[in-house]
């Protein structure tokens, strides 16, 4: 099946991307919120199962792998339902996510693969993205660094399927701008719309570069539906962000410590941030931006 933001295999337009976004948010208004958390935990678990079993590919396949809830989730629901894969993880030194991941794939019991890339690797990784992206800012080239380096992984295994995480913190308030923000949902809203120049552009981009499908059960239409009947409440509670999918996973089976990790975001869970400032230290920059910045300079 295709995504909702591919269309013959290309990314759709910015414009057609908004236009659905506003479609479902028209849908979801018109199903109107969910009454109770209960039966919001309920309608997340069915939802989400439904997304990721229609996505699950006939040949074998990966899973981007962090040790947080949304991979581990995705990872758990193709274990039960019988699948044929591999967890995904790249690292620098003792990050984050090298520690999480391992702890979560031994409880889950999943076939899984870790590489610690050295610094030389790291800033390979950067040049290899840097020709490929439309947007190179700083924080945009160092989340596809970390998604290059895992897709790298799985290609050296022969696997081209890959499930991502993408927008479950849009959907389900995992920034600290939900947290900030008046109105939840009004948020996530505005964050699905603005995933076009921001997550959308570069991951297809990457896909195509390496001729790999990006499997995004969390920008399933009906999850996506589902999640935003969710009053925002439920998503966030006590400073506890995306509670609703955490205790929706729960339901399902997953350990409680794996739902419960909190987030961090890709470049700083995986240490690729902490990679770029050492080598930005190493080669006289006063920033990681400058850093990136020198080497877009030198292969131009």
């Amino acid at each position: 099946m295709e995504e909702i933001y591919i269309s013959d295999g290309r990314l759709i337009e910015q414009g057609l991307w908004k236009a659905k976004i506003g479609d479902l948010r028209v849908k979801a208004d018109k199903e109107g919120l969910i009454g109770s958390r209960e039966g919001a935990v309920g309608i997340i678990a069915g939802s989400f199962l439904d997304a990721v079993r229609k996505r699950v590919p006939e040949a074998k396949f990966g899973v981007m792998f962090s040790g947080g809830v949304d991979s581990s989730l995705i990872a758990f629901l193709c274990r039960k339902l019988g699948c044929r894969f591999t967890c995904y993880t790249a690292g620098f030194r003792d990050s984050g996510d090298v520690a999480a991941s391992k702890i979560a794939a031994e409880s889950i019991g999943l076939s899984h693969r870790l590489k610690i890339f050295s610094l030389e690797e790291v800033e390979q990784v950067i040049r290899d993205v840097l020709p490929v992206l439309k947007y190179r800012d700083f924080i945009n080239v160092s989340v596809a660094s970390v998604v290059q380096a895992t897709v790298s992984m799985a290609k050296n295994d022969g696997v081209s399927c890959l499930f991502s995480g993408l927008g479950s913190e849009e959907i389900f308030a995992g920034y600290r701008r939900h947290e900030l923000a008046g109105d939840v949902n009004a948020e996530c809203w505005s964050g699905l719309e603005s995933m076009w120049a921001r997550d959308l552009s570069r991951d297809c981009c990457l896909a195509e570069k390496n001729k790999v499908d990006f499997l995004t059960p969390f920008l399933d239409e009906n999850l996506i539906v589902s999640a935003m009947r969710v009053p925002g409440e439920y998503k966030i509670l006590n400073g506890e962000k995306k509670l609703i999918l955490r205790e929706s996973a729960l339901s399902l089976g997953l350990q409680r410590d794996v739902a419960f990790r909190r987030k961090v975001a890709a470049q700083y869970g995986s240490g690729f941030d902490a990679a770029i400032q050492e080598l930005a230290r190493q080669c006289g920059f006063r920033s990681k931006a400058a850093f990136v910045q020198g080497l877009l300079a030198s292969d131009a």
